[in-house]
């Protein structure tokens, strides 16, 4: 039974980061730590955009969910990393890194 919790678990979890999501830069931790980013979940997939003035960096990685961890892998270097999560009480996706606390917002259509 536990595994089909955790099928539909992650599957719901999945669904919820599904889509555009940007860094919270009225947030003065994630606007000091990261900047302006852009995260962007789809199907197992994950792209990190870092915003700068003049160009965007872009990283391209595949991601899976397990419980409050977001596990990512960059095919290009290879190595996955964890990354704790939850949702706030206002919707926005928290990320926790290394001891650093990062707050997103989902743009909505």
């Amino acid at each position: 039974m536990g595994f089909f919790k955790d099928i539909f678990y992650s599957s719901d979890i999945e669904k919820r980061l599904t889509g555009d999501w940007f860094s919270d830069l009225n947030n003065d931790e994630t606007a000091k730590e990261i900047g302006d980013v852009r995260l962007c979940f789809s199907r197992k997939k994950l792209v990190y955009e870092i915003r700068l003035p003049d160009k965007a960096q872009i990283i391209n990685m595949t991601f899976e969910i397990k419980n409050t961890k977001i596990i990512t892998d960059q095919p290009s270097y290879p190595q996955k990393e964890e990354t704790d999560f939850y949702f706030d009480e206002a919707g926005g996706l928290i990320l926790r890194f290394n001891g650093l606390e990062s707050r997103f917002i989902k743009k909505r259509l």
